[in-house]
């Protein structure tokens, strides 16, 4: 299906995160603004540490810094706490989501990491490549550097790779029943077999960070202008 896409925002090449909060996005850029998504935005904290990984459980916001530092934010008032001693695994992260009432992390193992503090390693295999995870129903989709995706059972995290064509591509998201690829083209891919095609004919290699809501999902390019992309799917 067609992917449609219109320019909402200028000027967020310093972001490094973007995740959905409702219908609203959250960008880690100098700060940290909520975005609505005709592209007005609100600074909400002075949080501009180098995020490397976010993600919301509950009513807060979970963010790690280039340092390997977790913070929590409440949502409610925009209070940050550092948590200084909080998985101490956290400067190998690659990606971070919530899943159920717990985090996930992908670093060189993949962990879950619960709100007090407590950490079960799941999976003992390398995922110190991990680029992007988007999560579809009860399974993460992994875009690792070497273009490879691999689709990953969260019962039991049993994975199979669907796909090793995606050598440029930097994210991906999951939206409605499909992934789409943020590459040389903007792929969609069935997320059953991996079967892709071409869902926007255009370069989309140098997306910094990319999420999706109910209603859209959207991209930041890197560059001087750093456009925020508001996508969709042609019916």
């Amino acid at each position: 299906m067609p992917v449609t896409s219109e320019t909402i925002g200028l000027n967020w090449g310093l972001t490094t995160q973007i995740i959905a909060h409702g219908e609203n996005l959250l960008i880690f850029s100098d700060a940290l603004y909520e975005v609505t998504p005709n592209g007005e935005s609100e600074k909400k904290a002075d949080y501009s540490t180098g995020t490397i990984a976010a993600a919301i459980l509950n009513d807060f916001l979970y963010a790690v810094d280039k340092s390997g530092t977790f913070s929590k934010i409440r949502l409610k008032d925009w209070f940050i706490e550092p948590l200084e001693e909080f998985f101490t695994e956290a400067k190998k992260i690659k990606a971070l989501v919530a899943h159920k009432d717990y985090l996930i992390v992908f670093s060189d193992k993949i962990w879950e990491v619960y709100p007090d503090g407590r950490s079960c390693e799941m999976d003992n295999e390398d995922w110190s490549t991990t680029k992007s995870v988007a999560i579809l129903d009860n399974y993460a989709y992994v875009l690792k550097t070497s273009g490879e995706i691999f689709k990953l059972n969260l019962d039991d995290y049993t994975h199979k790779r669907l796909s090793y064509d995606f050598g440029v591509a930097n994210t991906l998201v999951a939206y409605k029943d499909y992934i789409y690829v943020f590459g040389d083209n903007l792929y969609e891919m069935n997320p059953a077999n991996g079967k892709h095609w071409i869902g926007q004919e255009d370069d989309w290699s140098n997306t910094l960070a990319a999420v999706s809501t109910s209603t859209n999902f959207y991209a930041i390019h890197s560059g001087s202008d750093g456009n925020l992309w508001k996508l969709d799917v042609v019916e």
